[in-house]
């Protein structure tokens, strides 16, 4: 093999990875069970459709709601970063990412609205 056809070969494996790379979201699915930890955590309190996290990578996976004393179960903070990607939240700002979300509704059609902030300013987060 030639020094062209060796870097033709990088050059595809290169791309074939970044092709195929996970995209940074946050599943509809894992959204709504955030909503229901948050809600069956004080039944009797009324949240809007809406939730900030804060998540960190710094010796272990853990997102905290905002508006509660408690950070999510870990199975569900595990998710979470999976999804966002942990490479992503550990290359951010202080290893942490701030997520917020808002469940908007259409008759029966519930779409949910969120946005990541790694500590330069809030940008879409896509929830397929």
């Amino acid at each position: 093999m030639n020094k062209s056809s060796a870097l033709i070969l990088s050059v595809s494996v290169l791309l074939s990875g970044c092709l195929t790379a996970e995209v940074m979201h946050l599943s509809s699915g894992s959204a709504d069970s955030v909503m229901n930890y948050i809600r069956d955590s004080d039944p009797t309190a009324t949240f809007p459709d809406a939730f900030t996290l804060s998540c960190t990578v710094t010796e272990g996976n853990f997102c905290d709601v905002t508006d509660l004393p408690a950070e999510l179960p870990r199975d569900l903070s595990k998710q979470v970063i999976q999804e966002v990607g942990p490479k992503y939240v550990e290359h951010s700002k202080n290893n942490t990412v701030q997520i917020r979300c808002a469940q908007r509704s259409a008759g029966l059609l519930r779409t949910w609205n969120c946005e990541i902030d790694r500590g330069g300013g809030w940008q879409s987060l896509p929830v397929p």
